[in-house]
């Protein structure tokens, strides 16, 4: 059952890097306070703003939950849209391969994330972690997605 009706609209990070010969993803520890999956990893990301442009609200929440700056250049890797996918209401986020300005730069968590921390890709797809909403779905077609459009050759 939704508590509000109508959809809301919002955007999540996906953010990949290469350390230790292993492909690792950004992710935020949701807060004990979130209502909804309090203490379980998800991607960064939130709603975009009434009069915002998706891609600005991506760039708005990145900064605002990890401190990290993206770059302009980003690409729509899917649409998640089922209405029981958020216990809140009826929410649809766009899911955008995110690139940063400095890829070196250390996220610092602020607003509703309780900590930001990369994490291995492969723990994610073998299921080591609880995740949050449909992250893990959407992390799947990630996976599937980086390898289609070259970006990696195979999951590490």
């Amino acid at each position: 059952m939704t508590t509000e009706n109508k959809i809301i609209v919002t955007v999540d990070a996906l953010i990949l890097r290469l350390r230790n010969n292993k492909h690792e993803i950004l992710m935020i520890k949701r807060s004990e306070k979130c209502r909804a999956f309090p203490g379980a990893l998800a991607l960064c990301g939130g709603k975009v703003d009434v009069g915002e442009d998706p891609e600005h609200g991506m760039v708005r929440e990145l900064k605002e939950e990890t401190s990290l700056d993206a770059t302009n250049e980003m690409s729509v890797v899917c649409v998640r849209g089922a209405p029981d996918r958020d216990p809140r209401g009826h929410y649809l986020s766009i899911c955008y391969n995110v690139a940063l300005k400095d890829p070196n730069q250390i996220p610092v968590a602020g607003s509703d994330a309780g900590e930001v921390m990369y994490v291995p890709l492969t723990d994610i797809l073998e299921e080591k972690h609880k995740l949050a909403f449909d992250h893990l779905v959407i992390v799947q077609q990630y996976a599937k997605w980086i390898i289609k459009m070259g970006i990696v050759e195979s999951i590490l």
